[in-house]
C-alpha cells in the first residue's frame, strides 16, 4: 500500500465551491469516483427519486459498485482548492480515480453556473508519503487548513465542527468516508489526536519544513 497527498485548485485560483450544495456534490462525486464500477450520479439521483429516499447509502453503493479503487484517509475542502490523503495499491488506480472526480465535478459545476472549459488549474498534483510520521503530520496539515488562512481563519472550536473536512469523523470515530484507523492507531486516544492536531494551528509552516512535506501552499 502507498499513501499519496492529492491536491488541486481552481484555474486562476478561482473559487470552486460557491455554496453548500457544491461541497455536498463534490463529496458525493468523491465517494462514487473511488468505486470500481463508478455509476453516474445522475442515474443515482433518478434512482433516489424513484425509491423516495433522501440519502444515498454508502454501504449499498459499495456493495453494488465496488470494490474501491482507493481508500480516502483524510480530506478538506477549501473555497478554491481541496486536499485528499489517499491510500492505494496501484498508482494507475489513483489516476483513474482523480480523473473521474475532476470530470464529474467539472461537468456539474459548468452546467450549474453556465460556463465551459477547465475548472481546475492542473490535472492534479500528488506527492508520496514515505513514513508514518509524515502521514500523521500531513493529516494534521489537511485538517488545520481552515485555521491557517489569512482571511477569516477558524478557531479550534470552529475547526472541530467544520463540515467540509474529515476531522469530525476522526473526533467522533464515526466512519462515513475515511479509513480513520490508519492515522488514529498512532495515538492513545482521540483526545491526544486532537491535542496533536491543535498544535498545528499557527505554526504549520514549521511543521511542513521539519517533516519534509511536499505541499502546494
Amino acid at each position: 500500500m502507498q499513501y499519496f497527498h492529492i491536491f488541486n485548485r481552481g484555474i486562476d485560483s478561482r473559487n470552486i465551491f460557491l455554496d453548500i450544495n457544491d461541497r455536498q456534490r463534490f463529496l458525493l462525486a468523491l465517494h462514487v469516483s473511488l468505486l470500481e464500477s463508478s455509476p453516474k450520479i445522475s442515474d443515482l439521483e433518478r434512482q433516489k427519486e424513484k425509491n423516495n429516499f433522501t440519502e444515498l447509502p454508502p454501504e449499498q453503493l459499495s456493495k453494488m459498485y465496488g470494490p474501491v479503487l482507493v481508500d480516502i484517509i483524510a480530506f478538506c475542502l477549501m473555497p478554491n482548492h481541496y486536499h485528499l490523503l489517499i491510500k492505494t495499491e496501484e498508482p494507475k488506480d489513483l489516476s483513474k480515480f482523480t480523473q473521474r472526480l475532476a470530470n464529474s465535478y467539472t461537468c456539474f459545476f459548468n452546467q450549474k453556473y453556465s460556463r465551459t472549459g477547465r475548472l481546475f488549474a492542473s490535472k492534479y498534483k500528488s506527492s508520496p508519503i514515505e513514513s508514518d510520521e509524515q502521514l500523521i503530520h500531513l493529516t494534521r496539515y489537511i485538517h488545520t487548513n481552515p485555521s491557517n488562512v489569512k482571511s477569516n481563519p477558524l478557531n479550534p472550536s470552529q475547526l472541530k465542527k467544520y463540515l467540509w473536512s474529515s476531522l469530525p469523523e476522526y473526533l467522533e470515530k464515526n466512519i462515513r468516508l475515511c479509513q480513520i484507523n490508519d492515522v488514529l492507531k498512532n495515538f492513545k486516544s482521540t483526545k491526544t489526536f486532537w491535542e496533536f492536531t491543535k498544535s498545528g494551528i499557527k505554526n504549520i509552516n514549521d511543521i511542513i519544513l521539519s517533516n519534509k512535506l511536499l505541499i502546494d501552499y
